[in-house]
């Protein structure tokens, strides 16, 4: 076999010298240069997969390297090593269009696939995971900025805010334990009439949204329907996924400069939700049975989620709210509560 050129690297510097390969009499790799003359058994040298006609590279067991064009010479000599196998299939694969087609198949519908149920099923998973004062610190921060951006003390009564704060608790007596409230007032022209949970467990009443309200018990249904947010963190788990897999793995690692990023934007994220159909269903079914525990008849949900629609100027058969309670104002749902 003759001699295939190459260019060999010593591993101590940069420099390049000029050589030549090939197979000697004894099956080894001979090299030979201007002031080079070595030889490698076949199992101490480690060759790149080939990859089209691109440049080769040989790495040597005593950390030098080759650098070679790729050649049917080159081939024989990958021909004699245990990766050629390997080799072999890994050129086949990326030789053949019909395979290169197949791949960006596969990959399109493993990237459709994690992102419809891989990345929602992370995402519950981290959800349910962080710590108390993980989801107290993003429902705080969450809140500090909507008080500076968006909303304003409570103007309502005190009797009157206590009075709704009484029955919130009871609402919540005999709930599961490990799931935190905490019922807050606040004045917002900018969100007009709304009800929304946080993270940490904070269901926001506006103003608006009380004078809204005809009855106790439109209050209290609502309420069941954010208690329910609160329960399947669907808040937090709305952010998580709408923020992409790099959150995700902030999250799951704690890394302290990602969660403040994440804190940051959480939220820009909330008033630019929309609950998915699926957790929207989750509170909805959860509010039900709270209120039917509660005495309080489905039909004050029905009637109060027509007003809200109507308040923020959205058809009734329009399924995405762009205010961050987020409730899709459908036929079918309140359909179902009448």
């Amino acid at each position: 076999m003759s001699g295939i050129s190459a260019n060999y690297y010593d591993g101590q510097s940069s420099k390049r010298h000029a050589v030549s390969i090939q197979l000697d009499a004894n099956g080894m790799l001979s090299i030979h240069g201007d002031s080079l003359s070595a030889c490698y058994p076949l199992d101490e040298i480690t060759m790149a997969y080939r990859i089209g006609k691109r440049v080769r590279m040989i790495k040597l067991s005593d950390g030098a390297s080759l650098e070679a064009e790729t050649t049917p010479e080159l081939d024989a000599i990958l021909d004699q090593t245990k990766q050629h196998k390997h080799q072999g299939l890994v050129h086949r694969l990326e030789s053949k269009l019909k395979y290169i087609v197949m791949a960006l198949l596969l990959t399109i519908a493993f990237a459709f696939g994690f992102l419809t149920w891989g990345v929602p099923a992370l995402a519950k998973s981290v959800a349910f995971s962080l710590p108390v004062e993980t989801q107290d610190y993003l429902g705080e921060g969450t809140m500090e900025v909507f008080d500076e951006y968006f909303m304003q003390p409570s103007k309502l009564d005190k009797t009157r805010q206590a009075a709704i704060e009484k029955r919130f608790q009871a609402l919540i007596s005999g709930l599961d334990e490990r799931d935190r409230y905490e019922l807050l007032f606040r004045d917002s022209e900018k969100m007009g009439a709304n009800a929304f949970a946080l993270p940490s467990g904070s269901i926001v009443l506006t103003d608006q949204f009380i004078a809204l309200a005809e009855n106790e018990k439109e209050i209290d249904s609502v309420l069941a329907h954010e208690i329910g947010h609160v329960h399947f963190r669907h808040s937090l788990r709305g952010a998580i996924q709408s923020s992409s897999a790099a959150v995700l793995i902030a999250l799951m690692t704690g890394d302290v400069a990602s969660m403040s990023s994440f804190a940051a934007t959480l939220p820009t994220l909330l008033v630019n939700m929309n609950y998915s159909r699926q957790f929207e269903t989750e509170a909805d079914n959860y509010a039900k049975q709270l209120m039917k525990e509660k005495g309080i008849e489905f039909y004050h949900f029905a009637r109060i989620l027509t007003r809200l629609t109507a308040s923020h100027d959205v058809a009734d058969d329009d399924d995405s709210l762009n205010f961050l309670s987020s409730h899709p104002s459908t036929k079918e749902r309140i359909k179902s509560f009448q």
